[in-house]
């Protein structure tokens, strides 16, 4: 019989049946690298401290579990995943070895507790400090296999607003899982995960940044660039933002020609916007180009400025032909001066010149329409755009016009022009004219028909600058030249 303790073998007596011997030896244990090994690798082989023996008998605990296995091996390794029962990521154990020498197993050496690795979760690498296209985008962790996933939720920084959405049997995440306080547009939410594994818990990953999109707000595609008709009044006529449900919708207003001078009109109740509502009467004004842009609240969170829109109020003169010289203003009044010379008449022009009185109706603190307020005397408001012409002499009411015999009355209007201009002929032609355009350098640029009394020609293609348009009958003889302004 042999028994294993500490010291040198010694051969202690030889009875009538039995001889006694005595094997003073040290008890096996894993080496001290693997005895309280930290985060062991299921894989990883851990080693007895003494080699040789026939067999070595490994026993182990899971604490976690509870459970004790053990495995023969006739080499001085093993590694946990060799025996499935007890073999768990996150957990500690205790082991402890025994060896046969030959004669039998002899007795368990010194407890050894090393610990296996854990899986540590988070979101994948694509997911973590992504800005989603939509609001409910599934996001995924980086473990694929699991008995199961937690998630939490929470604001940068907060420690005590968390939500826990536990026990989900994949590893997608999106925020139609959690309540409406992380269901919010324009924010920064923090996640991250952990999983479950072969019953024990794993421990929670790091934090991971995500980015839910914002609500960028605008006036509708028909208000956006919108030119104002003179027939509706511009100040009272609404406009709209083209996102209709929201906590409250915010305003600002300036004009183009002053960008550094905005109004902020806020927490409106509803989408619509008129320019009564601006309190500066700056932005009440005939003839002006004004750019208007919004943001909406969304569940207490304020969104980004959409993009600036322009919206032209309209210049509402009468039209052309005054019997004198009148003085226009942007407001859409005219003031006449009845000593001018009466064959004299301003055409529909967009500008703005004074010649006596500028009025404005209603004017500012004045809101009768028959009365204006007198605000600059005798000088010009930047730029001046008018042209002045004869007033053709009158033709009798059952005579037409041949252009190809006499001198054609030909108007252009407005003058300067941005997008369309009008063609106006005294009478219908009997015959078509031919109209040429070219630019200072005499290159020409464009060549068109004239078949009817009224024409209009869109001819916003042009670049800016000074143009001749020039007139010829069907026998190809220059009835006129006039001097055209494309303005922008």
């Amino acid at each position: 019989m042999y028994r294993y303790s500490q010291g040198i073998t010694q051969l202690l007596a030889c009875g009538f049946f039995f001889c006694y011997l005595t094997v003073d030896a040290q008890l096996p244990e894993l080496i001290s690298n693997d005895c309280n090994r930290i985060n062991t690798p299921l894989g990883l082989n851990l080693s007895a401290n003494i080699t040789g023996a026939n067999q070595y008998k490994f026993k182990i605990k899971n604490l976690e579990l509870g459970s004790t296995d053990s495995i023969v091996k006739p080499i001085h390794t093993f590694y946990l995943d060799e025996i499935p029962t007890i073999s768990r990521y996150n957990c500690n154990y205790e082991v402890s070895v025994s060896m046969d020498l030959g004669l039998g197993y002899g007795d368990y050496g010194a407890v050894c507790n090393p610990s296996s690795v854990a899986i540590v979760t988070k979101l994948r690498k694509p997911d973590c400090g992504k800005h989603l296209t939509e609001l409910y985008t599934s996001v995924y962790a980086s473990q694929t296999t699991a008995d199961s996933w937690d998630f939490q939720i929470r604001k940068p920084g907060s420690l005590n607003l968390v939500e826990d959405i536990f026990g989900q049997t994949s590893n997608s995440f999106d925020l139609s899982m959690t309540n409406s306080s992380f269901q919010q547009f324009n924010q920064e939410y923090e996640i991250r995960v952990r999983t479950t594994q072969g019953s024990i818990i794993q421990p929670w990953g790091e934090w991971c940044s995500i980015y839910t999109p914002p609500i960028i707000s605008k006036l509708i595609d028909e208000d956006c660039g919108r030119h104002i008709s003179e027939d509706v009044d511009p100040f009272t006529l609404s406009l709209y933002a083209n996102i209709s449900t929201a906590d409250s919708w915010d305003f600002q207003i300036r004009n183009i020609e002053d960008t550094n001078n905005v109004e902020n009109i806020f927490d409106r109740l509803d989408n619509t916007f008129q320019l009564i509502m601006a309190e500066d009467d700056l932005f009440k004004l005939y003839n002006r180009e004004y750019q208007i842009r919004v943001r909406t609240t969304q569940g207490g969170v304020i969104q980004p400025w959409g993009a600036w829109c322009s919206v032209f109020t309209p210049f509402p003169l009468s039209q052309p032909l005054f019997p004198d010289l009148t003085s226009v203003s942007s407001a859409g009044r005219t003031v006449h001066n009845s000593s001018t010379n009466s064959n004299l008449y301003i055409l529909n022009n967009i500008g703005e010149t004074i010649t006596e009185t500028y009025k404005l109706y209603p004017g500012p603190g004045n809101v009768n329409i028959l009365t204006g307020v007198k605000i600059l005397n005798q000088g010009f408001e930047q730029p001046t755009r008018w042209s002045v012409t004869k007033v053709p002499p009158k033709i009798p009411a059952d005579k037409s016009i041949n252009l190809d015999t006499a001198e054609a009355n030909i108007q252009l209007f407005p003058n300067p022009y941005s997008e369309k201009l009008t063609v106006l002929l005294e009478s219908d032609p009997l015959n078509h004219l031919k109209l040429k355009i070219s630019n200072l350098q005499g290159k020409q640029i464009e060549s068109i028909f004239i078949d009817k009394q009224k024409l209009d020609i869109k001819l916003d293609y042009l670049s800016p600058g000074t143009y001749h348009f020039q007139f010829y009958d069907s026998n190809n003889v220059l009835i006129e030249t006039k001097k055209v302004i494309k303005s922008y």
